[in-house]
């Protein structure tokens, strides 16, 4: 398996990337957008800064209580940190 601009391709078919990864992918650019670092971002959730890298990069899953805490925060719908084109199940 390898990377192919957002897109990961195993024996040359494209496959879609998981929705950890889409969903922690809106969380990184909302983040960057509002201004805050995974610090501040950590202090909102009770987490380390480690942690919500590792969310942004699709390793660690963000729970349903931690996505509406980061949509009220960010005042954005939790539908924002979605994108059903892009992710597979």
């Amino acid at each position: 398996m390898f990377k192919c601009g957002g897109w990961f391709a195993i024996a040359g078919w494209p496959v879609k990337p998981s929705v950890d990864r889409v969903v922690g992918a809106k969380l990184h650019s909302i983040r960057v957008t509002a201004g805050y670092s995974p610090e501040g971002v950590a202090t909102v959730l009770s987490l380390s800064a480690n942690d919500v890298e590792k969310m942004e990069a699709g390793k660690k899953r963000i729970s349903a209580s931690q996505l509406f805490a980061l949509a009220s925060h960010f005042d954005v719908p939790v539908a924002a940190f979605f994108d059903r084109r892009e992710a597979t199940p």
